[in-house]
């Protein structure tokens, strides 16, 4: 099982799935970066990295427009925030 997902990685996530669904086609890592409010791919790049590698995403090397969510990824990015709190206690 891989590592649960920061809220950041949850939010990039999401927005990878919502610029596919909304377009047909999955996002460059400037437009991800721009929908996240980043000021440099570099932002994304490096949350991308990190998804890839928990196997939530997968992306073809130097290649644009990649980004493909797994099963795992897309039950992360549906993940709702409030079922993850633990109670206290």
């Amino acid at each position: 099982m891989a590592a649960p997902a920061t809220d950041r990685q949850r939010e990039l996530l999401r927005a990878i799935q919502g610029l596919t669904d909304a377009r047909g086609f999955p996002p460059t890592l400037a437009e991800l970066s721009s929908r996240l409010g980043m000021l440099a791919p570099g932002g994304a790049a490096s949350g991308v990295k990190a998804c890839v590698s928990k196997g939530y995403l997968t992306v073809i090397p130097r290649t644009s427009r990649s980004m493909q969510l797994t099963p795992e990824g897309l039950a992360e990015a549906n993940r709702n925030e409030s079922a993850q709190t633990q109670p206290a206690g």
